[in-house]
């Protein structure tokens, strides 16, 4: 519980709060901003950790914010986001691809989730998906803490009020091969739910 209330105070200091009363740290653990625009100028000045210095880029959502899918990988690398834009507009017209950590930074890892789980519940919040899709252990784990990712790959789990459908993360896939027409199967499910 402590260093939940010290992760929502460094989160309030850098959005600009000066005086933080009791009724602010318990608040949920997203920051609740107006709109994505709103949300993406806090993200590119964030300084809520290190990896902002150590990022090769800070990478925002992109994609349709009219879709009630939303595709979320653990970390915005450039060349898996290309891939995940190419396969998946093969299979969907519209989507919207965001990730867990914003920065660009080879050395994220699930400690950095803190601080950029505020900033996912909030394009979640806005976007109001009926899916999301995510990529991989790490990115299921940002979300759901408490469950195994080789139980639950491929099939939908309600959650609040969308359902979630974890597939493996072009990492995987790239380091065992034969995955690729699992990771391609999962997909064709979601369209059947479409």
């Amino acid at each position: 519980m402590k260093e939940q209330i010290r992760q929502r105070l460094l989160f309030l200091k850098t959005i600009g709060f000066n005086y933080v009363c009791d009724s602010d740290i318990y608040l949920k653990n997203k920051a609740n901003f107006n709109n994505l625009a709103s949300l993406n100028l806090q993200i590119k000045s964030c300084a809520l950790c290190n990896l902002k210095n150590i990022s090769t880029n800070i990478k925002i959502g992109t994609g349709s914010t009219q879709n009630p899918i939303i595709i979320v990988s653990f970390l915005p690398n450039n060349n898996n986001f290309n891939d995940i834009i190419e396969i998946l507009s093969k299979k969907y017209a519209n989507f919207y691809l965001t990730s867990v950590i914003k920065c660009n930074a080879s050395t994220a890892n699930m400690e950095h989730t803190a601080q950029c789980k505020p900033y996912l519940l909030d394009e979640i919040d806005m976007l109001k998906p009926k899916f999301i899709i995510t990529l991989g252990a790490r990115c299921l784990k940002s979300l759901i803490s408490n469950i195994n990712f080789d139980d639950v790959r491929g099939n939908f789990l309600k959650y609040k009020n969308f359902s979630i459908m974890p597939i493996y993360s072009f990492e995987k896939i790239s380091k065992n091969p034969s995955l690729k027409q699992v990771f391609l199967s999962d997909l064709d499910r979601l369209k059947e739910r479409l």
